[in-house]
């Protein structure tokens, strides 16, 4: 399997981007006390390495993002599910995996605004050079892919290879 995989971030790669935005986060947040949001499942393992570097008081909250579409492959309407915590007044940094079309990061902003938070920033690991659906941009994000399908380091195929520690695109997708 791994020789239909070509690697396009390292592990050491994705640690240094994830220590330079941890230190503009730290300066930005260094006198508030936000609510990281992260969103389940791809971004677990940027957000378990990401608050390991975070010097600011901050809590933890998860959410999950779903898109259902005919037989689960084509991603049709997204609905997130979990905000059960209170964000009102309160600034919030919205973790995610990757920055593809934009309406995940879109429907997960418009429902946590509901909400009335003092602030919402974003930050996304990966941000994919593709066509975007809606003209909206991250806060903050660590790397850029090409339009590749991308798995590891939290993302999948199938639920499979979020453990791989590096970021990998398929030569051809299974």
């Amino acid at each position: 399997m791994m020789n239909n995989l070509e690697l396009l971030y390292s592990s050491q790669e994705i640690e240094q981007a994830i220590s330079q935005i941890a230190a503009t986060l730290n300066d930005t947040y260094k006198d508030k006390d936000p609510i990281i949001v992260g969103v389940l499942k791809g971004s677990l393992c940027f957000v378990s390495d990401l608050i390991r570097k975070l010097s600011f008081p901050f809590t933890l909250e998860f959410i999950r993002a779903k898109s259902y579409g005919l037989r689960g492959d084509k991603p049709q309407e997204v609905t997130i599910e979990g905000i059960d915590f209170d964000i009102s007044h309160k600034d919030i940094i919205v973790v995610d995996d990757i920055f593809d079309r934009g309406e995940t990061l879109h429907k997960i902003l418009d429902e946590l605004n509901k909400h009335h938070p003092a602030s919402i920033k974003s930050v996304l690991l990966l941000r994919k050079k593709s066509k975007k659906m809606i003209s909206l941009e991250p806060d903050y994000t660590l790397l850029d892919i090409e339009d590749k399908f991308v798995i590891g380091y939290g993302l999948d195929y199938k639920e499979h290879y979020r453990g791989l520690d590096g970021i990998y695109a398929f030569k051809s997708i299974p």
